[in-house]
């Protein structure tokens, strides 16, 4: 997920600094909507 959420080849700090943060928030999101009740969803690679 991390590669191709990162768009160069050798980034700087900052950029993967933002990355980490906003992967961050996407998972602290996804606990809570679980935790509220929503269900998982299924990953469809095959599509």
């Amino acid at each position: 997920r991390f590669a191709t959420r990162l768009s160069r080849k050798h980034p700087n700090i900052w950029s993967f600094i933002q990355l980490i943060q906003s992967e961050h928030a996407r998972f602290e999101r996804i606990l809570i909507q679980l935790d509220a009740g929503a269900s998982a969803t299924k990953n469809h690679y095959n599509q």
